[in-house]
């Protein structure tokens, strides 16, 4: 178990067969004042950290194919899926002027304010030229949980993600 979820999510559906029975672990270390939302081709994210002392320091944009999620068994002549994904690879930082991320696009925002564990962003969703696919935000906070990830103690060091974001485009 990730020591750094919070919250739990329990989804139970059944037939006269079968059960089904989902066990989502989530973190809300936000309480939020405008949700995340996408508003004309724009994030809005505005809220206080719950984590004591800690605030705001980068915002990623990873992206993930959902092809590459897919293999053709020509054996059974079907379509066969991964039961999950990967959030993907990183390919844009949200950062201000005059910061910069040395591998990926830099996406100016358009509001960008932090004052102890408030915070309030605004950048455009123009990240989108990777094509069709699944986009992630991660908002990451400082850690001050100082607490690691049970099975990869370099998940967590001394940043924790505080929010994931995931929409999908069909460019």
């Amino acid at each position: 178990m990730d020591t750094t979820n919070n919250y739990v999510s329990i989804y139970v559906a059944w037939d006269n067969n079968r059960l089904f029975l989902v066990i989502h672990m989530t973190k809300i270390w936000v309480e939020w004042i405008t949700p995340p939302t996408i508003k004309n081709e724009t994030l809005v994210a505005e809220g206080g950290i719950l984590l004591n002392n800690s605030k705001l320091v980068s915002v990623i944009i990873y992206y993930s194919s959902p092809n590459t999620l897919r293999t053709f068994d020509s054996r059974l002549n079907i379509l066969k899926t991964c039961n999950s994904y990967s959030i993907g690879k990183p390919i844009a930082g949200v950062v201000p002027e005059p910061y910069y991320y040395p591998e990926i696009k830099r996406i100016r925002p358009l509001k960008w304010v932090i004052s102890g564990q408030y915070f309030s962003v605004e950048f455009p969703v123009s990240f989108t030229d990777e094509g069709g696919g699944l986009y992630t935000i991660l908002i990451w906070a400082e850690n001050t949980l100082h607490t690691k990830h049970p099975f990869d103690e370099e998940r967590y060091g001394d940043y924790l993600p505080i929010l994931e974001y995931t929409f999908s485009t069909t460019k």
